[in-house]
């Protein structure tokens, strides 16, 4: 979950989520108030050094997570309960996306 983390929050971000802006703020990582687009990559990119920092692996290539899986393990995320309580309603190719993003290493726009 981890190395999903930083392109699940690029995804959330970019469908308009505000919540990332108020986080940094309480974390003290930035001041001031930005889109929730800017918010959400500052944010990102905290938790993305941070998994860094206690050694979770960069992107799934890196984990030995392989491209011909993201349609199933985009299912099957669709289906686990905590999908109810993500800020946005991802579709099978939001999730798929946000995979490749993850697999990548890149930014989802």
């Amino acid at each position: 979950n981890a190395m999903l983390l930083p392109s699940c929050i690029r995804y959330n971000a970019a469908k308009g989520c505000d919540l990332y802006g108020e986080i940094g703020r309480e974390l003290k990582l930035f001041h001031g108030n930005f889109s929730p687009e800017i918010a959400g990559e500052k944010f990102a990119g905290y938790i993305a050094r941070l998994n860094k920092e206690i050694g979770i692996p960069a992107n799934l290539k890196e984990a030995g997570v392989k491209p011909e899986d993201f349609r199933e393990m985009a299912e099957k995320a669709l289906q686990d309960v905590c999908m109810e309580t993500n800020p946005a309603v991802p579709t099978l190719e939001d999730v798929v996306n946000i995979y490749e993003a993850a697999y990548k290493g890149t930014i989802l726009r």
